[in-house]
């Protein structure tokens, strides 16, 4: 399926996952603002973890933070978006085994295969 844009892409998955108000969703704090903004849209809290400081990429250990802090304030953790940055992946087998273990959606974009070369 096409979309006019990534933020339709985001809102789309989000809306099919059934993501809406009283659900929280990470971001990594360093990402285009469209990633929150489609959390936004939807009524969702966008919950925004730290990254790593080589990769910029969302921090495994900073997402475990991020879910108990939305926790403790009565959001039900539903999905994380790791988002890749520079051509370099996120951690996505750490963050991806957060996410299973926390029972939330894991959304990631297909790889493009220029990044590979």
């Amino acid at each position: 399926m096409t979309c006019a844009s990534g933020t339709d892409a985001l809102l789309m998955v989000l809306m099919a996952k059934g993501v809406g108000r009283g659900d929280a969703v990470f971001c990594p704090s360093f990402t285009f603002c469209a990633t929150g903004e489609a959390v936004a849209l939807i009524g969702a809290t966008p919950v925004f973890v730290d990254v790593d400081a080589a990769t910029f990429n969302m921090d495994p250990n900073s997402l475990k933070r991020g879910i108990a802090t939305a926790t403790k304030l009565g959001l039900k953790p539903r999905a994380v978006i790791p988002v890749d940055l520079f051509g370099q992946s996120a951690d996505h087998d750490g963050i991806g085994a957060i996410a299973e273990a926390e029972v939330c959606s894991f959304l990631t974009t297909p790889r493009r295969p220029w990044r590979q070369l």
